[in-house]
């Protein structure tokens, strides 16, 4: 992991980062509110959570990485889209996930349980985090069996290289 350096010309970046995606956002937060139908999947998940581990759903809970860079609240993966004919997985964040805000956050699934001592891995971009407050959802054109090679959810700072959170999933 990149370390912080105080340098001209990261400063420089980190203003430039921070006006291009909104300094209100990058500093305060942006709050999102889950579907109608992703709140749906994340009662049946609180109503049968038998069902959705034997049918390869995973679950985890976003932790502290240091004094500044926290989340907290529950990530669920699992399979979407096959009453459809899709053969998609959905990756949800409860309504109670709260992750520190920052200029460029990124939501990745990533190889490795320890991130912060063993550093990413192999990951899979899911896209920039949609919000630091509250549900969101994310599909992944994967079915679940094509995921079990990762084992954490991260929230990655692209710009800085730095991690802000991490779910491991079970």
């Amino acid at each position: 992991m990149a370390r912080l350096s105080l340098s001209p010309a990261y400063l420089k970046e980190s203003i430039k980062v921070l006006f291009k995606r909104g300094l209100k956002k990058s500093v305060l937060g942006k709050k999102v509110t889950l579907a109608d139908h992703d709140k749906q999947l994340l009662a049946g998940i609180h109503n049968n959570l038998k069902d959705f581990k034997s049918r390869g759903g995973r679950s985890g809970e976003f932790r502290r990485v240091d004094l500044v860079h926290k989340g907290s609240g529950s990530v669920y993966l699992m399979s979407h889209g096959q009453d459809e004919g899709k053969n998609q997985s959905i990756l949800l964040f409860n309504e109670a996930v709260v992750i520190t805000p920052g200029p460029d956050l990124w939501v990745y699934l990533s190889s490795e349980v320890d991130v912060k001592g063993n550093g990413l891995g192999d990951i899979l971009d899911l896209g920039l985090v949609q919000g630091t407050k509250d549900g969101q959802a994310y599909i992944i054109d994967q079915p679940i069996a094509e995921l079990v090679k990762y084992h954490a959810v991260v929230i990655w700072c692209k710009q800085f290289e730095v991690l802000f959170s991490v779910a491991p999933i079970r």
